[in-house]
């Protein structure tokens, strides 16, 4: 008995110092790791816009600096030369009016200032005195694509138009020549028309004047829009397509240069900033590949004719709600797409006298528009 007794005392002892039996680990369920992974696609989808809109905020800002510097160069020029460059060296035709370029594309005022911007080796290989088709096939100029001449929000690296056997690169900044069609900025003009224009014409004042803004461009090698070394329509120069009470319904055919403006709106919508497809109004240009897809790109265009006057283009940005432009004093300016389309003619003219208003200001000696 007692060995039985001692025995059995053992083996309780032996069964209470025992490592405790294994235990299933424990893991999530598939209800649990649906919820997870529920939960985590929630939260990057509340901070996907925010990461994009801060990158957006950074790539605007990068066009601002872009803008400003192209300012800072074209008033350079304008102190080494007393006149701002020739926004494009048209040739005259019928009077005051310049030829629209389809056929003879005049070089732009980029070229002009290329050595301000620390590009005088590419300015060195254009030959002012010939046009856009006529450089040089060797060194061909027109090709190059200055990092300063792109907004990173439009992607032109990479983009160009090709024409008559040159290839000719993309970029996203334009000058105003004229508030109304491209060929007349000698009559109605913007702050730079065919030949270099002194300051002191900028009656309105250079604070109060547009000069530069931003232009988008295509994936498509026939639609010139960005092209920065020819003075084609949307792509180194635009203008608003707004016409004056001086001329009324007609143009400025038979007008004299630098005619007072005055901004009156005949019935076909002008181009504001990002003019839509919805507008009574596209932009006219020497080519216009692909209409639908255009017009699904929010990039509207017609086919301008050799011998059609009614040459313009809206100013177009990725940025939402506007573009970015600049004063001819070099000022940043945010032109919002609903701007008063009155005040848009007005802030384009470097003569109407009018000031930074909206709506439309009948003339004072008739009250209204004048034929």
């Amino acid at each position: 008995m007692l060995f039985s007794y001692q025995r059995f005392r053992r083996c309780a002892a032996s069964a209470e110092n025992a490592p405790p039996f294994p235990t299933m680990a424990q893991g999530f369920t598939l209800v649990e790791l649906l919820v997870v992974i529920a939960i985590i696609g929630i939260l990057v989808a509340l901070l996907l816009p925010a990461i994009q809109a801060a990158r957006e905020a950074a790539r605007r800002v990068n066009c601002q600096s872009n803008l400003k510097n192209l300012s800072l160069s074209v008033l350079n020029y304008e102190s080494q030369h007393d006149a701002l460059p020739p926004g494009a060296n048209a040739a005259q035709i019928s009077g005051e009016r310049v030829t629209n370029g389809v056929n003879d594309p005049p070089l732009s005022w980029i070229v002009f200032t290329l050595p301000f911007i620390e590009d005088a080796s590419i300015y060195a290989q254009f030959d002012l005195k010939k046009n856009a088709f006529q450089q040089d096939t060797t060194t061909r100029p027109e090709e190059n694509q200055p990092s300063i001449l792109l907004c990173p929000s439009d992607n032109a690296r990479g983009r160009f138009y090709t024409a008559s056997g040159r290839r000719f690169a993309k970029g996203n900044y334009a000058a105003y020549v004229s508030p109304e069609h491209v060929i007349c900025m000698r009559v109605f003009p913007g702050s730079m028309i065919n030949e270099p224009q002194p300051l002191k014409k900028i009656v309105d004042g250079t604070s109060k004047t547009l000069m530069l803004s931003e232009v988008r461009t295509r994936d498509n090698e026939l639609d010139e829009r960005g092209v920065w070394a020819a003075g084609w329509t949307g792509g180194s120069v635009i203008s608003y397509d707004m016409h004056s009470s001086n001329v009324g319904t007609g143009d400025c055919a038979g007008r004299q240069r630098n005619t007072p403006y005055l901004p009156y709106h005949v019935g076909t919508d002008p181009l504001p900033p990002n003019a839509s497809p919805s507008s009574n109004n596209n932009d006219r240009l020497r080519e216009c590949p692909d209409k639908a897809a255009a017009f699904l790109e929010f990039m509207p265009c017609t086919k301008q004719d050799s011998n059609v006057t009614w040459i313009s283009a809206a100013p177009r940005s990725l940025h939402s709600g506007g573009v970015n432009a600049t004063h001819v004093d070099g000022s940043i300016r945010w032109l919002a797409d609903e701007i008063d389309i009155y005040l848009m003619g007005r802030l384009v003219s470097i003569n109407e006298g009018q000031g930074e208003v909206e709506g439309f200001i009948p003339p004072p000696d008739t009250g209204g528009p004048r034929g």
